[in-house]
């Protein structure tokens, strides 16, 4: 096999086929029905029509002289999906997949986390996406036109079957009637609810991958999961596909690296602009390697442990290995609100829950933002640049911690447990982690947010209807915030920023009643 420049490839998937064609692989990459230069359109992600397509090419592919019988998948976003979902179909042929920052619960890790309507990136993935399947870029709105002569000579279009352009032109055609994300969100709130007619009612846990879990369990194959700190929340989802699908027959592996959507380069904020720490795709040949070529009667080498994670800091980034995830060697770290200090207290013998005192209030500025380069938002990942959001600390209540005496490596997903009163019958609470150094400078680390009423009901339609006279007093709520490896220097302080909104990357959608002050009570 050969590949040439200018064949029907992007520079991105380019890449990868050239790698994994000089390793003695055959390439299949699939425009599915309704994009590229394929005919047909799309109602829904992971529709009928693409599941039964899944079934054809599958056989298309192991008829092939140059195939041996044994399939892999793997795929960035979507692609990665539709990769796990192959897993479904229970084919024999197909041997190992690995998903590359990929949605495992679309609710939870893209549209709505913490049950909060992620405009930061259904507003620019679905014009994007509706552009490269009408093969027209102009138009995304929200992207700068520097970004788009980017993406127009990166993408180039879709290359005609065997140049038929005539086919290409009908179909780009058909593509207009493709759904639209963005516009299907809004008509839904809860993880049950379904969408409009035009996406076929389906609701957003329908066209997950953890809905099809029994069926991937089930086939035994290898999974190999990759994410990146800062790619929205596909970390959490690659760590729920490691733990969730792991049923003790299949030899799962997750790597979660300072990357954004893809691992183009890498985004710690210590690290020089567009380098590389990774060889994803030696990586991923070498995984490959082990479940197509060589057969059941062969013997594999000792895989290496099956975590690898990248841990970020000022004074020292290195890859680790663990066994499991959390790995063992972490020990649980608590802090406890101080409201009269304003201030985080380790948990110690000193310090007992009971002998704090106090409440703090915070007035919520509902223009507040994290801007529109934040980890949410499409354009910053093709930017691959390093978070950091608009100086805006004054807005926000902030508490640290005293000055550390000694390094600190955080490694997991750190949840903040808050007792909280407001002046409305619901609110949110958005939470952002930094590190602040001896200059009084800060670096981004991590966040996480959540609508109140929406965790009390799981995220599913209540079977009572919400009562807004009742006012919220001394309500408990956790926060997840986004997994992290990160290590925090000597002589810095933790902070915990807090807001009721982020203007640039989230929309309160219907019922919501909108506090105006939030009172933070010391634990109980």
């Amino acid at each position: 096999f050969s590949l040439s420049v200018g064949d029907s490839f992007n520079m991105r998937s380019r890449a990868f086929a050239s790698r994994f064609l000089a390793a003695g692989y055959a390439w299949v990459s699939v425009d599915m029905r309704g994009t590229g230069a394929s005919t047909g359109q799309r109602s829904h992600d992971m529709n009928e029509d693409e599941k039964a397509d899944q079934k054809e090419i599958l056989e298309w592919v192991i008829r092939k002289p140059w195939c041996n019988g044994r399939i892999g998948s793997t795929g960035i976003s979507y692609d990665a999906m539709m990769g796990l979902l192959l897993l479904a179909h229970g084919h024999p042929a197909v041997r190992a997949i690995a998903p590359l920052f990929s949605a495992y619960d679309v609710y939870r890790d893209i549209v709505f986390p913490g049950g909060i309507l992620n405009t930061g990136f259904v507003d620019n993935y679905s014009p994007f996406v509706m552009g490269l399947d009408r093969n027209d870029l102009s138009h995304v709105p929200g992207f700068p036109w520097s970004l788009k002569v980017m993406m127009i000579w990166m993408l180039e279009g879709p290359y005609p079957v065997e140049g038929d352009t005539q086919t290409l032109k009908a179909a780009l055609q058909q593509h207009h009637n493709n759904w639209d994300l963005a516009a299907g969100a809004r008509d839904v709130l809860y993880r049950d609810d379904p969408g409009p007619p035009e996406c076929g009612g389906v609701t957003l846990e329908m066209v997950s991958v953890h809905s099809f879990r029994e069926q991937i369990e089930a086939s035994g194959v290898p999974i190999y999961s990759f994410s990146g700190w800062y790619d929205a929340a596909t970390a959490r989802s690659a760590i729920h596909q490691f733990l969730e699908l792991g049923d003790g027959r299949a030899p799962h592996r997750l790597t979660l690296g300072p990357w954004q959507h893809g691992a183009r380069k890498t985004c710690s904020p210590f690290a020089p602009h567009n380098t590389r720490c990774f060889d994803l795709e030696g990586e991923l040949i070498q995984f490959f390697d082990r479940y197509l070529k060589i057969t059941e009667d062969e013997t594999r080498e000792e895989e290496s442990p099956p975590v690898h994670y990248f841990t970020m800091g000022a004074e020292a980034e290195v890859w680790h290995e663990a066994n499991e995830w959390p790995p063992s060697a972490s020990t649980p770290t608590t802090w406890i609100l101080s409201p009269t200090n304003a201030s985080w207290l380790p948990a110690t013998d000193d310090n007992e829950e009971g002998d704090i005192h106090g409440e703090l209030t915070y007035t919520i500025d509902y223009t507040v933002g994290s801007g529109r380069m934040s980890r949410w938002n499409l354009a910053q990942h093709l930017y691959r640049r390093a978070i950091r959001y608009e100086p805006r600390d004054h807005r926000l209540l902030r508490i640290d911690t005293p000055r550390l005496d000694a390094p600190l490596e955080l490694v997991g997903s750190p949840s903040l447990n808050l007792t909280f009163s407001a002046d409305a019958s619901d609110a949110a609470i958005f939470v952002y982690l930094e590190e602040v150094d001896g200059s009084n400078e800060s670096v981004y680390v991590t966040e996480g947010q959540v609508r109140f009423r929406m965790a009390q009901c799981h995220s599913l339609r209540p079977t009572q209807p919400i009562r807004h006279d009742e006012l919220l007093q001394q309500e408990n709520i956790t926060i997840e915030l986004n997994p992290v490896a990160y290590r925090f220097r000597r002589g810095s302080f933790i902070r915990v920023s807090i807001a009721g909104s982020d203007a640039d990357n989230f929309t309160f959608l219907r019922d919501f009643d909108a506090p105006s002050t939030l009172t933070f009570h010391a634990p109980t």
